[in-house]
């Protein structure tokens, strides 16, 4: 994978994380925003999953898809579906 490939993942993670933004706590918000900084892509979408779901936030099925698109083009998509069905 190339920069630019980085640079579009970290793009549309950043969509999601502002998408996301007004439900989410702030400290979860900021915790994100870091691994983002750090290019801990997976880590990121994993921990939006997982944060959506225990926080029993509502997760409009476009969102649901642009997650779960991003999970499957990084090769998490089995952990980010569980994490989502919980």
């Amino acid at each position: 994978m190339d920069a630019t490939h980085y640079a579009r993942l970290d793009e549309l993670l950043r969509g999601l994380l502002i998408r996301f933004g007004d439900r989410l706590p702030p400290e979860e918000t900021v915790e994100l925003a870091n691994c983002l900084d750090r290019g801990l892509y997976g880590l990121a979408l994993e921990w939006l999953a997982d944060g959506v779901t225990e926080l029993g936030l509502k997760v409009e099925a476009d969102e649901r898809a642009e997650i779960l698109r991003l999970a499957r083009l990084m090769g998490i998509s089995e952990y980010v579906e569980r994490a989502l069905d919980d």
